[in-house]
């Protein structure tokens, strides 16, 4: 008996070797291909995006991923999960190999099997008698689920953070909300409930700052957004973070309430009618003050761009900032020193005073100049500040290509302009490296005058804005426009060469070189002129990672006459363009082309490329 048994069990081995066999894949075959089949309701894209298993991928230099039971079981209980929360708690998941030996691969195929959804049965927000009427609604329309719809998490989810985000912007900076989902399987039906807990109703209350003894408080304190005795906003708060961080000297920058537990878990919280105060501790960590920096670029009209720089960032107490700087390229060498105060007698105004001297190789003359910046900036409202200074600079011409009528400046001579500067600005967008949104308008005035030393009597006045539109989560619409004029006044005949103006290039009128827009005279020499107009719009989209692409238009006109407009001199160019961000740098390749070229001899486009740091 016992030997009859044991030729059954050695049989019945037999028989299940070659089946094990076939059943597992060798231990180093990869994935091949991975399929998902049968879902009709739930996105195949959403269930890729759960999955462990990865497909071969067709860049060569990516390894292929090797076959493992222990992913595709990770993966079952994923998609289950998938499942769930898209409604489908009765969904059946299972999964076939497809062997290739010869190749050593597998291909994965998961089958599911939806099955029926489960339905909300009623939709219930507790918790909003004690808000007002406005708010209430606001909240209402956050609804995330209606009866008869698919259960859904998702939705359910984003409606808790959209309530919590909406309280926190009016008042309420505890705000908690909790739900709860009761799934009947047998009726497959589910009774969904959204409790709002406010917990208090704050205005701002006085701000303070801990464990940065090196900084006068003062500094750190103008940075605060928010005033005292205003409704609590937790926008508020995140800008006055970012606002500090911007000072530069600091790498991590904290805002926190000084309540106690039992002050926020009160039986009777603050309302409206009788608000609480909420005072405020601004903490932070301290950057190395001291740092050293290099940059490497290259750009089709500057060519090979160097940069080095050495910054303390903590000069004084009042966090004075203090930098050096050298750049060289093909059209400009300069070195400058730099301080500014970012608390300069009062919270709302700041100092910068620039010293330096550099080298201008452009295309109708070559300037070598020494000068010195001045001037207070001051904050007028959130958006607006205004800025009043002197400029000092003496220039001397090395040489010039062209002469223009009544100019009597001449090469190797030096020529002093003293000039006062007053400007105003408005700017909205988010202190972010590449803000989606936002305004910006500038407006600048200068005038020189023998009353100040100047040896060149003139005016300029330029005026420029931008806008940045988000075309829903992937788009955005980028539009920028300028106008510069400059004027000679008392004894001065003609605008010299280094202070006319001239357009055309990258960061001008893309599809021409650089320069080359405006006025020429009888030798084909571009001379500039006294009034300059530029306008762009680019529609900015992603394509793949940190690859963004661009598709733009922009026009340009230059000239002779100041403060002038003329509708029939503006040039436009169109085309593409492409931005990817590199270990060493910003790269941008654009390619402009003229719609209605001003030379009918030149080529009517240009490519402009440009990597790593920019001046």
């Amino acid at each position: 008996m016992k030997r009859l048994f044991r030729i059954h069990v050695n049989l019945l081995v037999l028989f299940m070797i070659p089946g094990l066999l076939m059943a597992s894949p060798g231990k180093d075959w990869t994935v091949a291909k991975v399929k998902i089949e049968g879902l009709e309701t739930v996105s195949v894209k959403m269930a890729k995006a759960v999955l462990s298993v990865r497909p071969a991928n067709i860049r060569p230099w990516v390894k292929d991923q090797v076959f493992a039971q222990s992913l595709v079981d990770a993966d079952i209980k994923n998609l289950t999960q998938l499942m769930e929360q898209e409604g489908y708690f009765e969904s059946q998941i299972d999964f076939t190999l497809n062997e290739n030996p010869d190749r050593e691969k597998v291909s994965v195929i998961y089958k599911i099997v939806e099955g029926p959804p489960i339905l909300v049965d009623s939709m219930d927000m507790e918790g909003l008698d004690g808000l007002s009427e406005n708010l209430r609604e606001k909240i209402i329309e956050f609804t995330p689920l209606e009866k008869g719809e698919r259960l859904r998490t998702e939705p359910y989810g984003q409606a808790k953070d959209k309530i919590i985000d909406l309280l926190n912007t009016h008042g309420y900076p505890h705000a908690a909300v909790t739900g709860s989902i009761m799934v009947n399987k047998q009726e497959k039906t589910a009774a969904v409930t959204l409790k709002v807990d406010p917990k208090g109703y704050y205005l701002f209350g006085p701000a303070s700052v801990a464990g940065l003894e090196k900084t006068n408080p003062n500094v750190i304190l103008s940075r605060v957004t928010f005033e005292e005795g205003k409704m609590y906003t937790r926008k508020e708060l995140e800008e006055t973070q970012r606002e500090i961080f911007s000072l530069g000297f600091l790498s991590k920058v904290g805002v926190k309430t000084l309540e106690t537990k039992e002050q926020v878990e009160s039986a009777a919280p603050p309302t409206p009618e009788n608000p609480g105060s909420l005072p405020l501790e601004i903490t932070g960590e301290y950057k190395k003050f001291k740092s050293v920096r290099f940059g490497i670029g290259y750009g089709t009209e500057e060519k090979l761009r160097l940069s080095a720089g050495w910054r303390h960032r903590h000069f004084t107490s009042q966090a004075t900032q203090l930098d050096f700087s050298v750049k060289t390229s093909e059209i400009l060498q300069s070195a400058q020193a730099e301080l500014w105060q970012p608390y300069f007698f009062s919270k709302k105004q700041e100092f910068k005073n620039t010293l330096g001297a550099k080298r201008e190789d452009e295309i109708s003359y070559i300037d070598l100049s020494f000068f010195n910046e001045a001037s207070v900036t001051r904050k007028l409202s959130r958006y607006w500040s205004g800025t009043i200074g002197h400029q000092l600079e003496m220039h001397r011409p090395e040489e010039y290509s062209l002469d223009l009528q009544g100019d009597e400046t001449e090469a190797e001579n030096n020529y002093l302009v003293s000039s006062l500067a007053l400007g105003f600005e408005r700017d909205s967008r988010p202190k972010v490296l590449i803000p989606r949104s936002g305004t910006f308008l500038s407006t600048r005035y200068w005038y020189g005058s023998s009353s100040l030393g100047s040896e060149i009597d003139y005016y300029k006045l330029s005026v420029e804005g931008s806008i940045l539109i988000p075309l829903g989560q992937r788009f955005v619409l980028a539009s920028r426009a300028g106008f510069a004029g400059i004027e000679t006044l008392e004894d001065t005949e003609t605008v010299p060469l280094f202070m006319r103006l001239f357009s055309g290039g990258t960061h001008s009128v893309r599809g021409y070189e650089y320069q080359h827009l405006g006025p020429v005279n009888d030798d084909g020499e571009y001379m500039g002129g006294q009034s300059r107009w530029e306008g762009s719009i680019e529609l900015r989209f992603p394509i793949y990672k940190k690859i963004t692409g661009v598709a733009f238009t922009d026009c340009g006109s230059v000239l002779e006459d100041p403060f002038s407009f003329d509708g029939s001199s503006f040039r436009y160019t169109a085309g593409p363009g492409i931005r990817y961000e590199s270990p060493v740098g910003a790269l941008s390749l654009d390619v402009g082309y003229q719609l209605n070229p001003q030379d009918d001899y030149a080529d009517t486009y240009r490519v402009h490329f440009s990597v790593g740091q920019a001046f």
